[in-house]
């Protein structure tokens, strides 16, 4: 985006962005380095900046071969936050009924991926058979981008039974703000997250699902509970709250180190992983990327002198048909909000609150449609 002074006023040439952000991460891509720090796992790889200097890098690579013990290399690395610390509680209300759900029949592929997500997942010690039991669910399999399965429970009832845990979210625009002006960034990802989060003892036997093996339930905190995510927050702000603000932000389970120089990055990477040693939580080395001028935030590209869409949303948003539901629009809205900060009109076609949609209203599909195929770059 280039701006220039005119007789007529300020003229704004605007290229492809999408283009643009898809170029320049992908180089960054090619010339990052992967680091491998455990010699039993070689296969385990940490990304490094390609912006780093020669003894930046050689800091940064003395320090993780030092910390092999933030990071979980297996399933097993996984003992949990202590409860003292941290845990999770249903808060059933007391009125409520136990609801077992009917077992599902499903095709033989998936039945094989529960069973080998189970396995895994006894053997982590996350989950454990129940022989006795209340509250029974289903699982609902759900394949990922890279064709692998990933176990999710349908606890819709439990969860209605759920009181609304009121604690705040921190605000997405404040948080992706906060990281401009800083040089460097690393961002870490918790080794299965939520699971490090304890059950309460006496919950654990009502979040039971029906496998093709029999019943099991979860001892740690599982992904679909109602309140599992203000769990999660108030774990991270009491682990990393002399932090959040200062040297590192955090959206639940997205976490984000930023310095304003390689000196800094060092000392705050420390500092971050003496925290994590506090609350016995650790971190997967291949989605950890450390040491890096710019890099995917809560949707965005963050860097430190801007802040833009992300193109995968971009893409995501270009190929959409127009909305035809109700859901479809609140879907479409969704995204606008999303991005509200970085291109501030991009919305503008949706509103105002209150009309009825007709046929005349579909053209402002089109309109925002292609404003986001224009720079979507927030300075």
């Amino acid at each position: 985006m280039i701006k220039f002074p005119t007789k007529a006023g300020i003229c704004t040439l605007m290229s492809q962005s999408e283009h643009m952000l898809v170029a320049k991460i992908d180089h960054a891509a090619a010339q990052s380095q992967e680091l491998s720090i455990n010699s039993k796992h070689p296969d385990q790889l940490i990304r490094i900046g390609p912006d780093l200097t020669p003894q930046g890098r050689q800091s940064l690579a003395k320090l993780l071969h030092k910390s092999q013990d933030v990071f979980a290399w297996t399933p097993g690395d996984m003992t949990g936050v202590p409860r003292y610390i941290s845990k999770h509680s249903l808060n059933l209300n007391v009125q409520a009924q136990p609801v077992v759900q009917k077992k599902r029949g499903m095709a033989a592929y998936r039945g094989k991926a529960v069973c080998s997500e189970v396995d895994k997942l006894v053997k982590a010690g996350i989950l454990k058979e129940v022989h006795y039991h209340t509250w029974v669910a289903n699982p609902v399999m759900v394949k990922k981008s890279d064709g692998s399965w990933r176990m999710c429970v349908d606890f819709k009832d439990l969860n209605k039974a759920c009181p609304k845990d009121c604690y705040p979210l921190p605000e997405i625009d404040l948080k992706v703000d906060s990281l401009a002006g800083y040089n460097f960034k690393c961002f870490l990802d918790a080794y299965k997250g939520y699971h490090y989060v304890q059950m309460r003892k006496e919950d654990e036997e009502k979040t039971s699902f029906h496998t093709p093996k029999g019943i099991f339930c979860y001892t740690k905190m599982p992904f679909g509970l109602k309140n599992a995510g203000a769990t999660y927050q108030r774990l991270i702000d009491r682990a990393f709250g002399n932090q959040i603000g200062r040297n590192m932000e955090a959206y639940v389970d997205d976490l984000v180190i930023k310095s304003s120089s390689e000196e800094a990055m060092l000392l705050d990477i420390q500092e971050t992983f003496d925290n994590l040693r506090k609350i016995n939580m650790k971190l997967n080395p291949g989605k950890c990327s450390l040491g890096f001028l710019e890099g995917k935030f809560l949707g965005h590209i963050v860097s430190k002198q801007e802040i833009k869409a992300n193109p995968d949303k971009i893409r995501e948003i270009q190929q959409m048909i127009s909305p035809r539901s109700r859901r479809d629009v609140q879907s479409l809205n969704g995204f606008a909000h999303s991005i509200h900060e970085v291109h501030k009109t991009i919305g503008a076609p949706f509103y105002p609150k209150g009309i009825t949609v007709t046929w005349n209203a579909h053209p402002s599909f089109g309109i925002f449609v292609s404003g986001i195929s224009s720079s979507c770059i927030h300075n």
